[in-house]
């Protein structure tokens, strides 16, 4: 009864991902790592993969964590311990799985290849691509391609998007649902501007 009556005023996303002060400072250190310098690619890679991991743990429904399988090492590994009818988010599936790209150019679409086949093999339904730089736009149009023959869905997460997230406190979850939307609407390119698909 007590959340019921949360939700009529409230909506799922603020439910779901409403990090503490706490939180944000330590969200706020480990974003900034990603720019730092390191001593080595590995501690550089790691650096992103931490953040994005303790980003999603900030989520009351997720758990995430490094995977390894008998196929692939998988940077982010998400659980989701229960879905919300009526948001998209639920049509999801119980698994997301990132790959998380910290390198100064666009990532090549190399990257989405991988995480399409460990979807694939995986049965996985959504995957996420967390990089420092925007995707590039066959990023884009190989999503829309893949969500019309397969119905997987995989959304990128710029460091803009970060930016944002961190910076300006915007919801990642809102994130997530506006990009995921944006495929399955087969939404053209440019849609910055359009205020139902910004965050």
């Amino acid at each position: 009864d007590n959340l019921s009556n949360y939700l009529t005023s409230h909506d799922f996303n603020d439910i779901f991902y409403n990090p503490t002060d706490v939180e944000y400072i330590q969200l706020n250190k480990l974003y900034d790592s990603i720019f730092d310098k390191h001593n080595t690619s590995t501690e550089h890679g790691n650096s992103l993969e931490y953040f994005t991991r303790y980003l999603f743990n900030l989520c009351k429904q997720y758990s995430s964590t490094k995977l390894r399988t008998e196929l692939n090492d998988i940077d982010c590994f998400v659980r989701n311990k229960f879905a919300v009818k009526g948001s998209i988010l639920s049509e999801l599936g119980s698994t997301i799985f990132i790959e998380c790209k910290n390198e100064k150019n666009k990532p090549g679409i190399t990257y989405f290849q991988k995480l399409q086949s460990i979807l694939q093999n995986h049965s996985g339904k959504f995957g996420i691509i967390v990089s420092k730089a925007e995707p590039p736009t066959t990023f884009i149009n190989a999503a829309k391609l893949l969500y019309i023959k397969n119905e997987i869905i995989i959304i990128s997460i710029s460091g803009k998007d970060l930016k944002k997230i961190v910076k300006s406190k915007k919801n990642l979850l809102e994130c997530i649902e506006m990009k995921a939307c944006a495929i399955k609407m087969q939404a053209q390119k440019d849609i910055s501007n359009n205020e139902i698909f910004d965050f």
